[in-house]
């Protein structure tokens, strides 16, 4: 997993609940990205039971750094619902 931080602590992360599958989540928003992708342990603890297919995505990051990519798959994804759930 990458961090990436403004070196001047200008910006904070934006944190979104979402459910993936029906399990709620909290996500990073990132509004450019093309992909989204999470951590080995979030797949761990909330999607085990989902397979991963093998994927010839191959992402970097804005410097340049490769971010190993484990696979991919499709999931539901709902936002702004949330609220209406507690």
């Amino acid at each position: 997993m990458f961090t990436v931080v403004d070196s001047q602590k200008r910006c904070n992360e934006l944190i979104v609940p979402v459910l993936i599958d029906g399990k709620s989540v909290d996500l990073e928003l990132d509004t450019g990205a093309s992909v989204t992708i999470i951590p080995n342990q979030v797949w761990s603890d909330i999607l085990a039971a989902k397979s991963l297919r093998q994927t010839d995505v191959r992402l970097k990051s804005y410097s340049g750094h490769e971010i190993p990519v484990l696979g991919e798959a499709k999931v539901q994804v709902s936002y702004g619902i949330l609220s209406q759930l507690t």
